[in-house]
């Protein structure tokens, strides 16, 4: 009898605190609503819909869910501010090595020497189906430029005609200012510090007894 007069009372006690928000909020809600203005009288079935009305369980509730799920909801923007640089850089880069400039064309023609029939295959056959797309250095004069496109289009047919429909258009990019010399030299110190293809020999350990 004892335990069920306490649960009564626990129960009153905790309506008379939801009755108490509510009244309160209310009188906030009429303290800072705006005042009223005359408006033109709509008919009721013409007027939009408004925003369906919260109670304070419901508004709990959503604050409660907020908190527990910080910081998750609010740093999306973050993470995109430092993602958007890197596939920008990405994407800068693969232009780059998709690229057709003036050392894959025969000079003085707008045909594709034996490098850039190379380079178009491995374009071709070898690039990601999301990046396949081949790009050519733009020039001052934009007939050669017109007739270089044209050039790579048709060589595209002849060399691959199995895979139709990849686009090439031009782009303000020059293929950079590393020479093939310091490459190499790149390529051989890396050979000469390339360490031994081997796994370590592992150290046998010993459980004393």
């Amino acid at each position: 009898m004892q335990c069920r007069r306490c649960l009564v009372l626990a129960l009153g006690a905790v309506v008379s605190l939801v009755a108490a928000a509510q009244a309160q909020q209310s009188i906030m809600d009429d303290q800072f609503s705006p005042p009223n203005v005359p408006s033109v009288v709509q008919d009721p079935q013409s007027a939009p819909p408004g925003p369906p009305t919260e109670n304070w369980w419901q508004r709990w509730k959503r604050d409660y869910h907020r908190n527990q799920c910080w910081p998750e909801p609010f740093i999306a923007g973050d993470r995109q501010a430092v993602k958007v640089p890197f596939e920008i850089m990405a994407d800068n880069a693969w232009q780059r090595q998709l690229l057709l400039s003036d050392y894959h064309f025969i000079d003085g023609t707008t045909e594709l020497n034996d490098a850039g029939k190379h380079k178009l295959l491995w374009i071709v056959m070898r690039a990601p189906a999301q990046r396949k797309k081949v790009y050519v250095e733009t020039l001052p004069n934009e007939k050669t430029t017109n007739e270089r496109i044209a050039s790579v289009q048709k060589a595209l047919v002849r060399l691959a005609p199995n895979y139709p429909g990849i686009p090439v258009s031009g782009v303000n990019l020059g293929p950079g200012d590393w020479s093939g010399e310091a490459a190499d030299t790149v390529q051989r110190n890396t050979a000469k510090t390339m360490p031994d293809p081997r796994l370590p020999t592992a150290a046998r350990t010993t459980i004393s007894q």
